[in-house]
């Protein structure tokens, strides 16, 4: 009998704690298309861009309207730089909210762009003579997303690409 009641206290405690600072689900979708191609309009030049933004979806599961909140994002990329292994924020913001109770929100963040040039080969000299000469990869390639919604400065809600990048929050 006390550790029904024990239990039953744990979980009525959980939803008071739940219910008084609200309970977001976050639900993310990344969003891309593909950027802008050569700047030098050379059309053997080998660089990549793409444009990459979320959608974010939070679901109301308190019995109270939530207003007030922030829902904070970055986007990552690796930085492809020769000899270091660097995940970099490219973009960060923040943006208010407000859920009514049972109800669902639909953010969408900026386009960030995201530009690099992939390991390639070049041509040099002509004819018999010719040779290769290797160029190492540059720029930065989208990795992954972070979202939190914080309500007061606690957070509320998360969703992450990778397990790696809650650390760097």
């Amino acid at each position: 009998m006390k550790t029904l009641l024990l239990i039953t206290s744990l979980l009525f405690s959980t939803a008071l704690s739940f219910a008084e600072r609200g309970h977001v689900t976050v639900n993310v979708e990344v969003e891309s298309e593909r950027g802008k191609k050569d700047t030098d309009k050379n059309a053997k030049t080998p660089d990549e861009s793409r444009s990459h933004w979320l959608v974010v979806r939070l679901s109301n599961m308190s019995q109270t309207k939530l207003e007030g909140l922030t829902l904070k994002w970055s986007l990552y990329a690796d930085d492809l730089k020769r000899g270091t292994d660097a995940i970099v924020a490219q973009k960060e913001g923040e943006q208010k909210v407000g859920i009514d109770p049972g109800q669902l929100a639909e953010v969408t963040t900026d386009k960030v762009l995201f530009e690099w040039i992939p390991m390639h080969y070049e041509r040099t000299g002509s004819g018999r003579r010719s040779s290769s000469k290797k160029v190492d990869e540059t720029g930065r390639r989208y990795h992954g997303y972070a979202v939190q919604v914080l309500q007061d400065g606690v957070v509320i809600g998360e969703a992450y690409s990778h397990r790696s990048l809650q650390k760097a929050e």
